[in-house]
C-alpha cells in the first residue's frame, strides 16, 4: 500500500487499501495487522492506543463481530430460550452493527433499552448488552464494561395472585360443555403450571396408581408425581381418548392461554392460568395439610425435601391429601 506519512520506527504503519471499502485504512504493528479504520485520523488513534496500552487483534471489532463471538463461544453453554432471546435483541441493534465496539457507551445501550415497551423487554435487553460486554471484555475488545452503568430494571410486581373461589370452581364444574373448561379444572386440581400441562405425556399418566408424572421449571418440580383427584379422573380419561399423539393436549401453552382467556370472559371471571396453581396451593393449605406433602405435589423445594423418593407410603399420603379437596 502507499504510506501516507512516515511514522517513527517501531511505532507501526498505516496504509490505504485500494478499491471501495468501508474501512480502507489498514494498521500494522510488529508485522501484525491490528485493525482497520474508516479514516486516517481514526487509524492514527488506533495506532496511538496500541502503542500506549499494547494492542490486540480484537480492539477494532465491531458490534456485529462481538455478537459473532457471543454466538460462537457462549451460545453452546446457554439454554435455547436465551439464545433465541439474544437473537431477537440483536435485531434491535441495527444502528450499532458497524460501530467499533470499544466506541460504544452507556447511552448507546440505553437508547435501545428505552425503545422497548414493557419493563420485562427492557430488562431482557439490558441482559443482552451485559452478555455482549462480558464477551467483549473477555476477548480484550474493551477494558471497561459500560453496560454495568445501565440501571437495573425491576419489572413491577404484578397484582397479588387470587385463587378461584369455591363458587367459581363449582361454576366451572357446571359448565363442562364449554370448550376446555375441563383443562382449567385439571389445572386447579393438579397445580400444574400451564406450560407443564401442555407437555404432559400420556405415557406418564398412570390411572392404576392414580398419578401423573410431569413438571419442569425447577429441580424440585421436574418429573414430579401429582395425584389424580377422583373428580378429574373422568376428565383425564376423556382427554386421553381424544389425544392425537403422545401428548395429553394437542396444542401449545400459548393456545391454551388463549382458550383460557375466552373461558374467563364467557364465565365472567378474572383469572390468569397461574392462579389455578395458586388455587391448588391455597386449598391444600386451608386443609392444614403437611407442608412437605404440599411441596411434593406442587414441585416446590421445601425444607426436608432432598431426593424425590416416592415410596408407597408417600404416594398414598399425596393421593389422600389431594382427595380431601372438594
Amino acid at each position: 500500500g502507499n504510506y501516507i506519512m512516515k511514522l517513527p520506527n517501531g511505532y507501526g504503519s498505516i496504509s490505504k487499501l485500494s478499491g471501495c471499502r468501508r474501512r480502507p485504512y489498514i494498521i500494522r504493528k510488529d508485522g501484525n495487522v491490528i485493525g482497520y479504520a474508516a479514516t486516517h485520523e481514526e487509524a492514527l488513534e488506533i495506532l496511538a492506543e496500541a502503542n500506549k496500552y499494547g494492542y490486540n487483534s480484537n480492539s477494532s471489532l465491531t458490534f456485529s463481530d462481538v455478537y459473532d463471538l457471543l454466538e460462537k463461544h457462549k451460545f453452546p453453554t446457554l439454554s435455547k430460550g436465551v439464545c433465541t432471546q439474544y437473537k431477537g435483541k440483536y435485531k434491535l441493534c441495527k444502528d450499532l452493527y458497524r460501530l467499533p465496539y470499544k466506541k460504544l457507551r452507556t447511552y448507546h445501550f440505553t437508547e435501545i433499552i428505552d425503545s422497548q415497551k414493557s419493563d420485562n423487554a427492557k430488562k431482557k435487553t439490558r441482559e443482552f448488552f451485559r452478555a455482549m460486554d462480558r464477551v467483549a471484555f473477555e476477548f480484550d475488545v474493551i477494558n471497561k464494561e459500560y453496560s454495568k452503568q445501565i440501571p437495573v430494571i425491576r419489572p413491577e410486581r404484578k397484582k397479588e395472585p387470587k385463587p378461584f373461589s369455591e363458587e367459581e370452581i363449582n361454576k366451572l364444574w357446571n359448565n363442562l360443555d364449554i370448550h376446555d373448561v375441563d383443562l382449567v379444572l385439571i389445572q386447579i386440581y393438579t397445580g400444574f403450571r400451564s406450560g407443564e400441562l401442555s407437555n404432559i405425556l400420556i405415557s406418564n399418566i398412570d390411572l392404576e396408581e392414580g398419578t401423573i408424572k410431569g413438571g419442569n421449571k425447577t429441580a424440585a418440580g421436574r418429573n414430579r408425581k401429582v395425584p389424580i383427584h377422583s373428580r378429574i379422573k373422568p376428565l383425564i380419561e376423556n382427554r386421553i381418548a381424544m389425544a392425537a399423539g403422545d401428548k395429553l393436549l394437542n396444542y401449545t401453552d400459548k393456545t391454551y392461554r388463549i382458550h383460557f382467556k375466552k373461558i374467563m370472559n364467557t364465565l365472567n371471571m378474572n383469572h390468569i392460568p397461574h392462579e389455578c396453581r395458586h388455587t391448588m396451593r391455597t386449598r391444600l393449605d386451608n386443609l392444614n395439610i403437611n407442608s412437605n406433602v404440599i411441596n411434593l405435589i406442587m414441585g416446590h423445594s421445601g425444607s426436608g425435601i432432598g431426593e424425590r423418593i416416592y415410596t408407597y407410603k408417600t404416594l398414598t399420603q399425596l393421593i389422600e391429601a389431594v382427595n380431601q379437596l372438594k
